[in-house]
């Protein structure tokens, strides 16, 4: 058998399935290991001749290529060469770092594992400028700092500098002392906030509040970001306020939640005094003692404010009172030291009147001539003056003395109307007619017997024309009752008349009253009085038709009398008019009252008037636009405006309140409004027309009633209530995406730009002092 000598696998190599026969014909494959190049044959072949073919086989190492040193640095490698598996490490000197991997290890492909390290300088990179951070000098952030350089961050005025330090340093690591990164500005300077000067507002009148408005106080900020704004308490201009002092504080609120405040007080001042509401003095006060206890209805005041009022009076019902006028004086003062008086007249009286007796006398004469005024004129004096002499002490030359047989009964004479001429013509059927009066005076009063009487006017005039006489008068036949206002004017021819002076005058007497009260001398009295008054009459009617009274000559012209034309009615007690008989004295009509000629009593001024004097013919009125309340009015104070149209009260008068929702009153001095039709209403109170009532405007729509046909409100617009006439506009110059937005919140940028979190309501008066805040929040 042929064997050929054992084989051993080269150093670094191997056989192929690990095993080598060394019999004739054998092969024996060899490879190297990773790393290793294979030299020589790798098949060899056992011949006959006992030898291997072929070369015997070596592994050689692989080697990379030959690494260089890097500039500024150092190259150390575990072997001399750079075979297989040689491992190298690069450092660089002080200032410079290497860049890339600092160990390179040679691989099998005979290539490093790493691209080969340089050495680099050492430099801190460029710093990239955070948001608003100042940095300086500004080669920090245009290039890279060697090592040991300083870089400064700041921020503007207004903000500080958060996060990192204020220096930057680089160090030999070509790194920052800081993370950069982190730093920011932080603002730390508070808006700025402008409110307007203190406000002292008037109350509305008769009112206890005043709808004050002002400026939204102006804003702004170094960010020049958006402030919100926030309001204590929660309220918005325009805003009703209670009498008194609050301070609005206005706190502006930037994104970093800085505030700054500012306030301003807002002064409502009542000037507006107390009003009255009844002032009446009592009447007159009749006693036969010196002193009295009077009792009265004590005033009533109410303020515009609602509080109470303070009242101070000089005296109290059940003092006690002197004869005379005493005048008490209430003051009323409200909270606010406004005041109101209110004078109440005591009047305590001990006077002392006369009886006195009183006889109507009418007498005609006849005359030729009505037409001359001057004539008639002359007459009346004349006959005034001999019939005043009449009852005067008797005298030798005149008829005797009237009332000359009682020395201790005084009498006087008045002529009541002036003298009237009056023209009878008698060719009419009836007996007579009045066809025109010679008008002397203002004031006729008609016969009794005459069942129509003529009216009088301000004016006659009468022309001489031929043989007739024509008159431009006003005459009008009519009853007693009807009024006596005229104007339509007539002329006729006056055919031939009997022409008459007819008189009225009244002859008095009166008797003093005795010392003390004496019932048996005052009936004597008055029986005297009018027995006198009686005898007057009979010896008046001998004397009409003797001298004095029986002819009066003027010139050419002679007056008689008629005696069979004198008429008297019958004598009466009586008080002079504006007084009243009371027991045995005269007393004056009170104040409040008027004497009535018709009645000839004391009567209550009618509502709408007043009297203010005592013993008076007639009242007051009040002035225009005004009424008294009741009946019986004492002065000016007690005329009260009427209630307007659109407003009501119980009786017509103010206090008035205004019409509520769904109600309306056109007129005056209303005490109850008028309901709108079924389904209508009215948008607010006051209504005055019927044409207000209707169907309120929705919400977001208006129109110029505030009833339909209503419009929506344009963009950036809106209105949150019903049966309105305007729309608000959004705040800060917000917009809205629609029309006929109905909340503030529809508009854009609302929430981040003002903060609603409390209605404004109406800030109750317990709550308003000298000076306080309410801890609302808008």
């Amino acid at each position: 058998v042929v064997q050929c000598p054992k084989m051993q696998p080269p150093l670094n190599g191997y056989f192929i399935q690990n095993s080598c026969n060394n019999y004739y014909n054998s092969a024996c494959g060899i490879r190297c290991k990773v790393g290793f190049d294979l030299v020589g044959s790798s098949i060899r072949l056992c011949q006959s001749n006992s030898l291997w073919s072929g070369l015997d086989p070596n592994c050689r190492v692989r080697s990379c290529p030959k690494l260089r040193k890097p500039e500024h640095g150092s190259l150390n490698c575990s072997t001399d060469g750079t075979s297989y598996k040689t491992v190298c490490h690069v450092t660089c000197s002080k200032g410079y770092m290497l860049e890339g991997r600092s160990k390179l290890t040679c691989q099998a492909n005979m290539l490093w594992d790493r691209k080969e390290p340089r050495c680099v300088e050492v430099l801190c990179p460029a710093i990239q400028k955070p948001s608003g951070v100042i940095v300086s000098p500004t080669v920090c952030r245009k290039a890279a700092m060697k090592p040991g350089g300083v870089c400064k961050l700041s921020c503007r005025h207004g903000y500080s500098l958060s996060g990192v330090m204020e220096e930057a340093h680089c160090l030999s690591s070509g790194k920052w002392s800081q993370v950069l990164q982190k730093a920011f500005c932080q603002d730390n300077e508070a808006p700025q906030i402008h409110c307007p000067e203190e406000l002292k507002v008037a109350t509305a009148e008769h009112q206890k509040t005043a709808n004050v408005t002002w400026q939204t106080p102006e804003t702004n900020d170094n960010s020049a970001d958006e402030v919100s704004l926030q309001v204590i308490p929660a309220i918005a201009p325009p805003h009703l306020f209670p009498i008194g002092e609050i301070t609005i504080v206005y706190t502006a609120v930037d994104k970093s939640g800085n505030k700054a405040n500012c306030s301003f007080n807002i002064k409502v001042i009542d000037a507006e005094p107390p009003v009255i509401d009844r002032c009446r003095s009592p009447l007159p006060i009749l006693t036969r003692e010196e002193t009295y206890q009077a009792f009265w209805e004590e005033p009533q005041f109410s303020d515009n404010s609602g509080a109470p009022v303070k009242i101070k009076k000089t005296h109290s019902p059940g003092d006690i009172f002197s004869r005379g006028e005493t005048v008490v004086r209430y003051t009323a003062t409200d909270p606010s030291g406004n005041s109101r008086t209110c004078d109440i007249q005591i009047t305590i009286r001990a006077e002392r009147f006369g009886n006195n007796g009183q006889k109507k006398f009418e007498v005609q004469y006849s005359v030729n001539r009505c037409d001359d005024f001057t004539l008639l004129d002359n007459f009346e004096k004349t006959f005034d003056n001999v019939l005043t002499e009449m009852v005067k002490p008797y005298r030798p030359d005149k008829v005797p003395a009237l009332c000359s047989d009682d020395n201790d009964v005084e009498c006087n004479v008045e002529e009541l109307p002036k003298a009237q001429c009056l023209e009878y013509n008698y060719n009419y059927d009836n007996g007579f007619a009045i066809m025109g009066p010679g008008i002397w005076g203002d004031n006729y009063e008609p016969l009794s017997e005459m069942e129509y009487s003529y009216e009088p006017v301000q004016s006659f005039r009468i022309q001489k024309r031929s043989s007739e006489k024509s008159a431009s008068v006003t005459p009008q036949l009519l009853s007693p009752k009807a009024k006596r206002q005229y104007n339509r004017k007539v002329s006729f021819n006056i055919p031939e008349t009997d022409q008459k002076i007819h008189l009225v005058f009244n002859i008095s007497a009166s008797v003093a009253l005795p010392d003390a009260k004496n019932d048996t001398a005052e009936a004597d009295n008055q029986r005297r009085l009018l027995h006198t008054l009686e005898r007057v009459a009979r010896r008046l009617k001998r004397a009409l038709d003797s001298d004095p009274l029986h002819e009066f000559t003027f010139g050419p012209e002679i007056i008689l009398s008629d005696s069979k034309s004198l008429e008297s009615s019958k004598a009466a007690l009586f008080c002079r008019p504006g007084s009243v008989l009371k027991e045995r004295m005269c007393v004056n009509c009170p104040v409040g009252t008027y004497y009535s000629l018709e009645h000839r009593a004391c009567e209550s001024c009618w509502i709408g008037a007043y009297q203010d004097q005592e013993g008076q013919l007639e009242c007051k009125m009040c002035p225009p636009g005004t009424l008294t309340e009741y009946m019986h009015g004492r002065s000016t104070d007690e005329c009260k405006g009427q209630c307007t149209p659109g407003t009501y009260s119980s009786n017509g008068l103010e206090i008035c309140e205004s019409c509520p929702l769904g109600t309306f009153q056109p007129a005056y001095s209303a005490k109850q409004c008028l309901s709108c039709p079924d389904g209508l209403t009215t948008v607010k109170r006051g209504a005055i027309e019927d044409s207000e009532c209707g169907v309120p405007c929705t919400t977001g729509h208006v129109s110029r009633s505030g009833i339909m046909p209503c419009y929506p409100c344009p963009r950036d617009y809106y209105q949150p209530d019903a049966g309105k006439s305007f729309c608000l506009a959004c705040p800060f110059y917000g917009t809205t995406t629609i029309a006929g937005a109905t909340s503030r919140s529809d508009c854009s940028g609302f929430h981040s730009g003002y903060i609603l979190a409390t209605a404004s309501q109406l800030i109750p008066t317990s709550l308003v002092t000298k000076s306080m805040l309410v801890a609302n929040q808008v």
